[in-house]
C-alpha cells in the first residue's frame, strides 16, 4: 500500500509539473514546484506503460495488485522517457488524513503505514477534500 500511494503521488507530481498551463493546478503543487525539492521518479511500470507511445496517449499499468489507467506525459526533465500519469488518484490512506486533522495547509506532518514512517506536508489539492499528509 505504501509503495502504491507513494508511486501515485509521485506520478501525479510529475504530471502537475507538465501541466503548467492547466487551470486545475493546485496551489500546493505550485508551491512544491517552486521550492526546488527533489522528487523521485515514477515507478518503472509507469515508464514501461508508455515505452512505445506518444505524449497524450492512453496508458495503463498494474502495481501492487491495482490497475491504474492514465495518460502518457513528459515529466519536468525532457530527457527522460514518457511516463503514465494516473487519471484519478486513489484516496489517501486514513493515516495521511489523520496526520493533518488538526493542521493547516503547509504544516509539517508524519504518519506510519506498512512499517514505513512518512514525513511530509499537509496539502489539499482539491478544496472539496480534507487535508492529507503528502510526502
Amino acid at each position: 500500500m505504501f509503495r502504491l500511494c507513494t508511486a501515485l503521488l509521485l506520478a501525479l507530481t510529475a504530471t502537475a509539473c507538465v501541466d503548467d498551463a492547466t487551470a486545475s493546478d493546485s496551489q500546493a503543487t505550485t508551491s512544491a514546484r517552486g521550492s526546488g525539492e527533489h522528487r523521485p521518479p515514477p515507478p518503472q511500470q509507469a515508464f514501461d506503460a508508455c515505452a512505445s507511445s506518444a505524449a497524450g496517449d492512453a496508458c495503463a499499468f498494474d502495481i501492487d495488485s491495482h490497475h491504474i489507467t492514465g495518460t502518457c506525459r513528459q515529466g519536468p526533465d525532457a530527457s527522460k522517457p514518457l511516463a503514465c500519469a494516473p487519471d484519478q488518484p486513489p484516496p489517501p490512506p486514513q493515516a495521511s488524513l489523520d496526520a493533518c486533522a488538526n493542521s493547516a495547509a503547509g504544516d509539517a506532518c508524519a504518519f506510519d503505514i506498512d512499517s514505513h514512517h512518512v514525513t511530509g506536508t499537509c496539502r489539499q489539492p482539491d478544496p472539496s477534500k480534507p487535508l492529507g499528509c503528502a510526502p
